[in-house]
């Protein structure tokens, strides 16, 4: 009889411990998405002024030590990179992230990291890029929440190819 009431607690506790456990992972699930959803919003409007030119909004997305690493340029800093945004990028160039490979983690003690893949093309010829008539690249960026806005600390845009 001690048995099966030792069995009996053993198997009530684990039961308790897996719901807590579930209960924790819920949770940290739901701070990862409602993660994902900020920096994925962030990426979105920063993009938006982007492919717009406004460049005064662009640069509330960077913090004021912001590296810019670029497979193709270097590095940048914040009076180069805002620089050849308006050189190179403001009227020429339109950016698509690539839909579904967005990925958003955690940074303890600093922000998020953002990784995913983004098509770009010329804005004086198409309105959104499309494959065969853009070139595709990868990028990382380093988010970090700054009087409660997220911005940008470090980014790095590399393996651009053209689609052919």
């Amino acid at each position: 009889m001690k048995r099966i009431h030792a069995k009996l607690v053993a198997l009530a506790a684990l039961a308790l411990f897996s719901s807590s456990a579930g209960a924790q992972a819920n949770r940290a699930g739901a701070a990862e998405d409602t993660l994902f959803r900020q920096i994925a919003a962030s990426d979105s409007a920063f993009f938006d002024a982007y492919n717009n030119c406004e460049l005064s909004k662009m640069r509330a997305y960077f913090t004021t030590d912001v590296e810019f690493y670029h497979d193709q340029t270097g590095l940048s800093h914040l009076p180069k990179l805002m620089s050849d945004l308006q050189k190179n990028i403001c009227g020429k160039v339109h950016r698509d992230p690539l839909p579904g490979t967005l990925e958003v983690y955690p940074l303890k003690g600093y922000g998020a990291v953002a990784t995913g893949l983004h098509r770009f093309c010329d804005s004086r010829k198409y309105r959104t890029c499309e494959e065969g008539a853009s070139g595709v690249a990868k990028f990382v960026t380093l988010w970090r929440r700054q009087n409660g806005q997220w911005r940008m600390s470090r980014v790095i845009s590399y393996d651009h190819a053209s689609s052919h």
